[in-house]
């Protein structure tokens, strides 16, 4: 298996006095964030489907200076599947059944809810409502 990264969202963060890059789902089909430490982030760039994983931590060695620890490599890759980070036929089940269901739902989910307002719709009925009736008179 020669892993390829899909597009995905990498934003560096500190986690408990710690430089990581946290990866993420930008199509949401897992919930799931992978954070990583700094120094591994080249290895992200690597992955390209070109190398099989003993590519991919030589390169990683040799680029970045960076050595791995036995058995890193293995859990990182099944972290990124798990998580469908991965360019594979995994990931591609999975956006194909999230693409279905969308379709058939008999109408779209809230996308920002709970985020920026009420998750139910309700609730966020009620909350817009608030806003209109505290509107000024119109003159």
């Amino acid at each position: 298996m020669n892993p390829r990264l899909r597009e995905i969202e990498a934003r560096p963060i500190e986690h408990q006095g710690q430089q990581m890059v946290l990866l993420r789902d930008p199509l949401h089909l897992s919930d799931t964030q992978i954070a990583i430490p700094r120094p591994l982030a080249p290895l992200l760039g690597l992955m390209d489907g070109q190398r099989d994983p003993a590519a991919l931590e030589a390169a990683l060695q040799i680029r970045a200076g960076v050595r791995l620890a036995p058995g890193l490599l293995a859990k990182l890759l099944a972290d990124l599947d798990a998580a469908y980070l991965l360019d594979n036929e995994r990931f591609a089940m999975a956006k194909v059944e999230a693409l279905r269901s969308y379709r058939e739902a008999p109408f779209r989910p809230l996308t920002l809810g709970g985020t920026g307002f009420p998750s139910r719709s309700d609730w966020a009925e009620a909350q817009l409502q608030g806003y209109v009736d505290g509107l000024p008179p119109a003159d």
